[in-house]
């Protein structure tokens, strides 16, 4: 199967490592495309279905030579792990104990909700945002580990949001939307510091000075959110 897509069509990029794959050091590379769609209304096509992660660079170089590139990104602070916990293990507990109480199951079980537990720590440890002068990178996991590559230029709709829990402990969550076929495409990142989600929305609104490196430094904490996406090497 044979597609050409103009360069002014390409929206966005991303990688993405299954829970499989991510061990073995392999990824797939997808291309967001605007008015290119499939029949399920999906602008979204696989340039590479299985590469290895220490080629995706230099593949970049030979294709789309525009996003080969690092940026100097920021983590989630270390309040928002217990969030992450809490999102990925408590409906898995809830219905766990259910079944064990009223099915009589093994104890081997309570292994799930652990599970659970792991992969919310998972999705903490994966999550970053990270821009420089057209460029953001975006970090995120569901269940495979995600890496999009977005032009400034291409983001249709940036989004600042924080629910009641989020402004207790001001923190926020940022989605960024690209046209992608028939429906668009989204990618975000929850729960990080308000302050670096009002920092990417003034950059997204060309407000902000181009990149990262003129955070203040010196803060411990701070310092230890620095994060260089997307971290292939």
């Amino acid at each position: 199967k044979r597609i050409t897509i103009h360069y002014n069509r390409i929206q966005a990029i991303h990688v993405a490592e299954g829970m499989i794959r991510q061990p073995l050091g392999y990824a797939s590379l997808h291309l967001e495309s605007a008015g290119y769609g499939d029949e399920k209304g999906s602008g979204s096509f696989v340039l590479f279905p299985l590469i290895g992660k220490q080629e995706i660079p230099s593949l970049l170089q030979d294709v789309l030579p525009e996003y080969n590139r690092g940026v100097e990104g920021m983590k989630p602070p270390s309040r928002s792990l217990r969030r992450y916990i809490f999102r990925s293990s408590i409906l898995v507990t809830l219905i766990t104990g259910v079944l064990y109480w009223t099915l009589s199951l093994n104890i081997w079980i309570w292994l799930l909700p652990l599970l659970s537990v792991f992969w919310g720590w998972l999705r903490f440890k994966d999550a970053a945002a990270g821009w420089d002068d057209d460029l953001f990178v975006i970090r995120s996991r569901f269940v495979a580990k995600s890496t999009a590559y977005i032009k400034k230029k291409r983001i249709q709709d940036f989004s600042l949001q924080q629910s009641f829990f989020q402004r207790r402990r001001e923190l926020c969550s940022v989605n960024m939307y690209v046209a992608s076929g028939d429906h668009g495409k989204s990618f975000g990142v929850s729960d990080l510091e308000l302050s670096d989600g009002n920092r990417a929305l003034r950059e997204a609104r060309k407000e902000a000075a181009g990149t990262l490196s003129g955070f203040e430094s010196g803060d411990m904490e701070l310092e230890n959110r620095r994060v260089y996406l997307p971290g292939w090497a």
